[in-house]
């Protein structure tokens, strides 16, 4: 202090003065040097900020650094707190009951990874800068992506296969089929739990818990988006109009090289009966007026070219498009008939067949491929399946569109292509509750005031500034509430099915692990 420095600077003017003792000139010498010791602290230069280009990339590499280090390590090390936190418990309550001497707790290992971190970078002293540096964390945690919960097995012991017997028998082969392909379910809908998925509807419709469970939908939606490509022999993450047409114009090419005049079809016309005589069989007495298929006109024709033992590949071309044509319209049709259109589809099949057994191996297979991809392509043009602008497939109306055309292959599970069994997963999956954006955002607004009461408190209390501490508090509770959400999806699914396995343990714990559920949700 002044003051001081003054006292100590009269003290050493006298020892200037002769000294009375040759141990007082020592000491007054002392404080002499000590004297220009405080003046030299007072009148120091206080350091300045570094705002050269040097000095900017330290600083972006030291916070980019504790950022990205604090945003991978952060979920695994909420886990490892946790286990190590209840092993401290446990451990100091097992010494109090048999009498043991307590023995010091287990450091957590956030603690010590926040040490080495501190020890290798520079850690922000302002309350701002703690809460700038809390929530860029929170933030790139977001985008990082999540280990599927799924992948821990349910059935490691009967118990807890017993446990997630909420799913039916078809939804347990949907999700595992889905998540072979990368599709992602939340812990309520793999449990099979309505209350947990309304909780996550509550949280999803809040913004700040909202992007994990995005990150979700989204993964989904990709993934439905390049099967529904591959389906169609595209090699693309979605199915805009771009890349259906791109589909269309390559199978148009591979058709128009097959079905040419030149190539000559040796038809039997013993296997062309046999073939209609078992559909006539199949929609005997379901056809109108009780008219059998060979009726048709075009199966009529058909009959008359495959008589004549040689038929060429535009011949029967031109009849299978017009087959496909008469079946599409008995089956969309008001007026239609659907029995006559399925007839008339498997009718158009055998046309097909008759051409692709005239190929070369090579030639039937790519024929072969363009035929099951051109089907495909006909579902996704279905009005609602596709937005052909953002090339993103609705994964519902593609499941029922499915239901309708293929009972056999999609509602009985007989195909189990990666398209139907993706179209499986998103309707198995579907929100238990949808969210207009009313009830569920009721209480949006109660985390940040919450953070912003405690900020304020917080910064006044430390001598840092109540509004500063009230702004960095409204900023850094929603950003604890992402972090939250995403730990939630991490590890609540595997979490309850090991407490349901534990006989007597979920009754107690039902009550206080709903209160919590609904106090993080708002």
């Amino acid at each position: 202090m002044a003051g001081e420095a003054d006292f100590l600077s009269d003290l050493a003017a006298t020892g200037s003065q002769a000294p009375a003792h040759p141990d007082e000139a020592s000491f007054l010498a002392d404080l002499a040097q000590a004297a220009q010791a405080a003046q030299t602290t007072q009148t120091a230069p206080a350091a300045q900020p570094d705002y050269s280009a040097k000095g900017w990339a330290n600083f972006i590499a030291n916070e980019g650094t504790r950022v990205g280090a604090t945003a991978i390590a952060g979920v695994p090390l909420m886990a490892m707190n946790a286990g190590v936190a209840g092993r401290n418990i446990l451990g100091d309550a097992y010494n109090k009951a048999v009498g043991n001497p307590a023995t010091p707790d287990y450091e957590l290992p956030g603690k010590t990874f926040e040490d080495i971190l501190d020890a290798h970078t520079t850690a922000p002293q302002s309350l701002l800068g703690k809460a700038a540096e809390f929530l860029g964390t929170s933030v790139l945690s977001g985008k990082l992506p999540m280990p599927e919960v799924g992948n821990v097995p349910a059935n490691f012991s009967p118990a807890a296969a017993k446990a997630a017997s909420n799913l039916t028998g078809a939804q347990q082969q949907a999700l595992a089929a889905g998540q072979k392909l990368g599709m992602r379910a939340t812990p309520g809908q793999q449990l099979g739990s309505k209350p947990l998925q309304q909780l996550e509807a509550k949280l999803e419709s809040q913004p700040w818990t909202s992007g994990p469970f995005h990150a979700i939908a989204s993964t989904n939606g990709k993934v439905l988006g390049a099967q529904a490509a591959k389906a169609i022999g595209e090699d693309a993450p979605n199915v805009d109009a771009t890349v259906m047409g791109r589909a269309n114009d390559r199978m148009g090419n591979v058709f128009q090289n097959v079905r040419s005049a030149d190539r000559i079809v040796q038809a039997d016309p013993a296997t062309t009966r046999g073939a209609l005589e078992g559909i006539d069989s199949e929609f005997s007495g379901l056809l109108p007026n009780g008219m059998n298929v060979t009726a048709h006109p075009l199966v009529a024709q058909l009959q008359k070219l495959t008589d004549s033992g040689s038929i060429n590949g535009l011949q029967l071309g031109q009849l299978s498009s017009k087959l496909g044509k008469a079946a599409y319209k008995q089956m969309s049709s008001g007026m239609g008939d659907r029995d006559l259109g399925q007839a008339l589809y498997q009718v158009k099949d055998h046309v097909d067949d008759l051409l692709q057994s005239a190929l070369s191996p090579e030639d039937s297979a790519e024929y072969g491929a363009a035929r099951s991809q051109y089907r495909n392509l006909m579902l996704l043009l279905k009005p609602g399946v596709v937005n052909p602008s953002t090339g993103e497939v609705s994964g519902k109306a593609l499941a029922n569109a499915l239901q309708r055309s293929d009972r056999t292959g999609f509602t009985l599970g007989k195909n189990q292509s990666d398209l139907y069994n993706a179209a499986r997963f998103s309707q198995a999956f579907r929100p238990v509750v949808g969210d207009s954006g009313t009830a569920t955002r009721a209480g949006s607004g109660i985390m940040p005031l919450l953070g912003s009461i405690l900020g304020g408190l917080g910064g006044h209390m430390s001598g840092m500034g109540g509004v500063e501490g009230a702004g960095a508090g409204a900023l850094a509770a929603p950003a604890a509430m992402n972090l939250a959400s995403r730990a939630y999806l991490r590890g609540a699914a595997p979490v309850v099915r090991g407490a349901k396995a534990v006989p007597g343990l979920m009754g107690p714990l039902k009550q206080p692990l709903l209160m919590g559920g609904l106090l993080s949700a708002q």
